[in-house]
């Protein structure tokens, strides 16, 4: 199982090559890719809040 980094990694591995970007391009790309992991950690956070508070009612 690939970590956040290694996915990420991978992804601007793949616009690099694909895409063509520029150094600048990728970055954006990578701080994009990186405020969506931390979005659906979040998400996953609350998720299990949520479902926690269910199963103690």
């Amino acid at each position: 199982m690939q970590t956040e980094k290694g996915i990420v990694k991978t992804e601007a591995d793949y616009l690099a090559q694909n895409r063509g970007l520029s150094l600048e391009q990728l970055q954006d790309e990578i701080n994009k890719l990186n405020r969506r992991i931390l979005e659906l950690k979040s998400l996953q956070a609350k998720e299990m809040i949520y479902k926690k508070q269910y199963e103690d009612q």
